[in-house]
């Protein structure tokens, strides 16, 4: 192959890793309190997905303990800039909705596209990047 070839695709590969990368790590929900990890999914690391990590307690010590990284979103894939065909689940309703993920440059925050079947109708909520998370949850 020549050398042009192999550049053009090496940069097709830079941005299918750049958005997943730019994702990975601890958020803050658009409430300012709970947070979820980032991270490649338990299942395959080809996609991502969201488990909750500090979030209010429900009262209740046993189902505090089963709601510790619960998934909370999944089957993000890489897509350009943005990943895409993923779900989130509302812990207060239960629905599970579609899901896109727009990263933001400035990598302190991405936007979360939530929609039932068209994105065009949904709505957009903003994370914002943690400096800390770990992998045990914080019940607040």
């Amino acid at each position: 192959m020549s050398k042009i070839v192999l550049f053009l695709l090496a940069m097709a590969v830079i941005p299918l890793s750049s958005a997943a990368d730019s994702i990975a790590g601890w958020w803050l929900t658009d409430d300012g309190t709970s947070m979820v990890s980032i991270e490649p999914c338990v299942e395959t690391t080809e996609k991502m997905c969201g488990y909750l990590v500090r979030y209010e307690s429900t009262g209740d010590n046993v189902l505090d303990r089963e709601v510790c990284r619960l998934p909370i979103l999944g089957d993000l894939s890489r897509d350009g800039d943005k990943l895409n065909r993923g779900w989130l689940l509302d812990p207060d309703s239960e629905e599970i909705y579609n899901l896109t993920v727009y990263p933001k440059t400035d990598g302190k925050t991405i936007e979360l596209r939530v929609f039932g079947k068209l994105e065009m109708f949904g709505e957009s909520v903003v994370w914002t990047r943690a400096k800390d998370g770990g992998r045990d949850c914080k019940i607040l």
